[in-house]
C-alpha cells in the first residue's frame, strides 16, 4: 500500500539473532554467530502517487570460537532505500525500485596479506562477524495486496529481480505475507516469508559464494486502540528453514510503530 501525500509510517525495532555458524563472503567460518540489531524503518507518501522508504540498521555482532574467544563488530549495516509508485489498479499494486548501500565502519586496518591489525595485533578478517557482503544491490519488484471486505484478513506479495554490482550473482526475489485481526482493531497475527534465489553459478564459490535463503516470520501486533489506534507494538519470531552460503538461525524481535 502506497501512502497518500504527507502520510506515512515509522517503526523502531530491536532484534536478537543467533546461529551455530557464521559466513564471510558466503563462505563458512565455523564460528558461532549472534547479533543484536537496532533498526529504524520509515515510509513517506510523496506527490503523484510515489512513496519513499528507508531502512537503517545498527548491529552489534559477535563471532565465537569453540574455546570461547569472541570477535566483535559494532557498526551500521546495509542501508536500504526504496522508491515506490502506486499503480491505478483495482487492487493495491506498486512498482518498487530499491538500492542496498553498505554503511559499515571498517573493523581495522587491512593489509595486502588479508589480515586486520587491531592494537598492534593481527587477525584474519574472516574471524570477525560479517554484517553484509560489502556491495551495492539494486532490486526492482512489483507488489500487490488485498484486504477482504467481509473479514479482517489481508494478503500481500512481491516478486522481482535483484541485480548485484559486485562479484556476487543476480537473483530472483519473492515475498508473501498473510495476516488478520483476531480482535478487530486491537490485536492481529500474521506470517511473512521472503527469499532470494540465485540465477547463475558463482565463478569461484570457494572464495566468494552468493547466498540463497528462505526466511519465515510469525508476528503478533497489538494496537493502541481505542486511545491511540495508529500506534502498534509488534512481537515476532523468525527463522531460515532454507539457507545456502548463509547462516541458518532464529531471531526474536520487538518493535514500536506509528502510522500518520
Amino acid at each position: 500500500w502506497v501512502h497518500g501525500f504527507g502520510e506515512g509510517y515509522v517503526k523502531g525495532s530491536f532484534s536478537y539473532y543467533s546461529s551455530s555458524d557464521s559466513f564471510n563472503q558466503g563462505v563458512s567460518t565455523g564460528l558461532q554467530f549472534e547479533s543484536f540489531t537496532y533498526r529504524v524503518y520509515a515510509e513517506l507518501g510523496l506527490p503523484a502517487n510515489f512513496q519513499f522508504a528507508f531502512d537503517v540498521p545498527y548491529q552489534v555482532a559477535v563471532n565465537e570460537s569453540g574455546s570461547g574467544i569472541e570477535y566483535n563488530n559494532h557498526t551500521f549495516g546495509d542501508v536500504n532505500l526504496r522508491l515506490d509508485y502506486g499503480l491505478p489498479t483495482p487492487i493495491p499494486m506498486s512498482i518498487n525500485v530499491g538500492v542496498k548501500i553498505p554503511a559499515y565502519t571498517p573493523i581495522g586496518r587491512q593489509g595486502d596479506d588479508g589480515v586486520v591489525t587491531l592494537d598492534g595485533q593481527t587477525w584474519t578478517l574472516e574471524t570477525f562477524p560479517d554484517v553484509g557482503d560489502g556491495q551495492v544491490d539494486l532490486t526492482a519488484t512489483i507488489s500487490a495486496g488485498y484486504s477482504f471486505p467481509t473479514v479482517p484478513i489481508w494478503l500481500n506479495a512481491d516478486l522481482g529481480y535483484q541485480h548485484r554490482f559486485g562479484v556476487f550473482v543476480d537473483g530472483l526475489y519473492a515475498a508473501l505475507g498473510v495476516g488478520g485481526y483476531v480482535w478487530p482493531g486491537h490485536i492481529a497475527v500474521g506470517v511473512y516469508s521472503n527469499g532470494i534465489f540465485t540465477l547463475t553459478e558463482d565463478e569461484d564459490p570457494d572464495v566468494r559464494a552468493s547466498k540463497e535463503y528462505i526466511y519465515t516470520q510469525g508476528y503478533l501486533l497489538i494496537t493502541g486502540a481505542p486511545w491511540v489506534p495508529d500506534l502498534g507494538l509488534t512481537f515476532a519470531v523468525g527463522g531460515t528453514p532454507y539457507a545456502e552460503q548463509t547462516s541458518k538461525g532464529i531471531d526474536y524481535s520487538v518493535g514500536l510503530s506509528y502510522q500518520f
